[in-house]
């Protein structure tokens, strides 16, 4: 298993998310996109970890990670260091934890920026209806998680000193995301802040609290307040 380079700050974190060569234990994404059962486990060793909780926050934080994983390196190496890798779910492999929450994938090819983020929104688009239908909740609220990973990259990229061929690249991203139709709109942005149409339920679990600057609810009242332990998103 090879890592990659190590990108400078914020974006640390993407050399733990993707590998650049597959490994023969490791599970091919169209494989888990057909098996329900791997998220519904998931879901159970979030509560496990982070409840007593309702099992709809427990979903959003399993589609929170695995889009966390899958979008935020894709960007950062692409606008970063010009390597678009290739997630089509076909040609990519996940490492899951034995809890069955995503810890990393393996990625082998490359390919032309648009390709790529073409072929990024595909595995979004299958991952959300994915989560939705193994875990019985609604779209909306995996596309918020999908969405805000993207937005919340793109507004931190941004913010970097880049050289003008990453200026370039940061602004053909944005410009590819700003002719997909369907996306964004779960999403609100106002002087470089992210912040969500669609609460994540993260607070349902006890082992949590409400985020800080993303949350679109009122600070006084508690997402358990407005919607109670069981109304599903």
């Amino acid at each position: 298993m090879q890592s990659l380079a190590q990108l400078p700050s914020p974006f640390s974190d993407c050399s733990a998310y993707f590998y650049a060569t597959t490994e023969t234990d490791a599970l091919p994404v169209s494989n888990l996109l057909n098996d329900p059962a791997i998220a519904e486990r998931g879901v159970k060793s979030i509560i496990d970890k982070w409840g007593p909780g309702d099992e709809i926050a427990g979903a959003s934080l399993w589609s929170y990670g695995y889009f966390l994983r899958l979008l935020r390196p894709v960007l950062a190496y692409g606008v970063l260091a010009d390597v678009w890798f290739d997630v089509s779910p076909d040609r990519t492999s996940a490492g899951l934890t034995p809890g069955g929450t995503l810890q990393h994938f393996h990625v082998d090819q490359r390919l032309p920026r648009k390709v790529a983020l073409s072929e990024m929104m595909t595995h979004l688009d299958m991952a959300i209806v994915y989560c939705s239908q193994s875990t019985r909740t609604k779209e909306r609220l995996h596309r918020s998680n999908a969405e805000y990973v993207v937005f919340r990259a793109v507004s931190q990229l941004a913010a970097m000193s880049m050289t003008g061929e990453q200026r370039d690249r940061i602004a053909a991203v944005q410009e590819f995301i700003s002719q997909s139709p369907r996306f964004g709109l779960t999403i609100d942005q106002a002087s470089d802040l992210t912040r969500r149409r669609v609460c994540c339920l993260r607070d349902r679990l006890l082992g949590l609290s409400r985020c800080s600057s993303a949350c679109p609810l009122s600070t006084s009242r508690s997402c358990q307040q407005l919607f109670g332990p069981q109304q599903r998103r």
